[in-house]
């Protein structure tokens, strides 16, 4: 059983770090069209 929990335990890691670097590269790709006008406004602002 202690097998077990340490495995479930480890398992997240790794699957967490790709969810993450995942979401940031959607993140990025969204981000920057979404910002980009945005961006102008604020300079001008």
């Amino acid at each position: 059983m202690q097998t077990n929990i340490e495995d479930d335990h480890y398992a997240p890691t790794p699957l967490t770090q790709q969810a993450i670097s995942k979401h940031e590269q959607k993140c990025e790709a969204i981000r920057l069209p979404s910002f980009a006008p945005f961006d102008s406004i604020n300079g001008t602002t």
